[in-house]
C-alpha cells in the first residue's frame, strides 16, 4: 500500500515540462496528508477508548489476573490456608493389574551436567495411557477409553 516517495528530480521535471502534472501531484499528496491524518486520529481515539476500558477493568498493572479474582474490598482479611485439612485420607491411583509393557531405562549419565553416574538404584514409575476409540453399536456411536499401563524401570 505503502508507494514510493518522489524525487526531487522527478518533481523539478515535472514542473519544467508538465506543470499541470506536478500541481495534480502536489494537490494527491495533500489529499493523501489529510486521509493519512484522519486515520491517526481514528487510532489514537481508539486506543484511547481501549486504555479507558483497561483502567476500569483494573488490568494493566504488571501480571495478568485470573478471571475469578476478587477486587481488594472483597477480599477476606485472612483467607483459608490452602490444602486439605489435617490428617484428611490420602488419595492416590492404584497400580494396574494388568500391565501391558515393561522398559528399562539405564541411566548412564548425568542429565544435567552429562557427567557419569557412578551409583544409582533401582526406581519405578507406572504411567498409565489412556486411548480414546469411537465405536458404533446400533446406529448410535459410543467412546470407549482403552488403558494400556506400562512400568519403567531404569537401571
Amino acid at each position: 500500500m505503502a508507494e514510493e516517495p518522489v524525487s526531487r528530480e522527478l518533481v523539478e521535471q515535472l514542473a519544467r515540462e508538465r506543470p499541470q502534472a506536478a500541481v495534480e501531484l502536489i494537490l494527491q499528496q495533500g489529499e493523501a496528508i489529510v486521509r493519512q491524518q484522519r486515520a491517526i486520529e481514528a487510532l489514537e481515539k481508539r486506543v484511547a477508548q481501549l486504555e479507558e476500558a483497561l483502567r476500569q477493568s483494573g488490568g494493566g498493572g504488571g501480571t495478568a489476573a485470573a478471571p475469578f479474582r476478587l477486587e481488594l474490598h472483597r477480599r477476606k482479611a485472612v483467607p483459608k490456608p490452602p490444602g486439605r485439612k489435617p490428617g484428611h485420607p490420602r488419595e492416590f491411583r492404584l497400580a494396574p493389574e494388568v500391565i501391558d509393557q515393561t522398559i528399562e531405562v539405564p541411566l548412564e549419565r548425568c542429565p544435567i551436567c552429562g557427567e557419569p553416574i557412578e551409583q544409582s538404584g533401582p526406581v519405578e514409575q507406572t504411567i498409565i495411557e489412556l486411548h480414546a476409540a469411537t465405536y458404533r453399536q446400533r446406529g448410535q456411536d459410543f467412546l470407549q477409553i482403552a488403558t494400556n499401563a506400562a512400568r519403567l524401570q531404569p537401571a
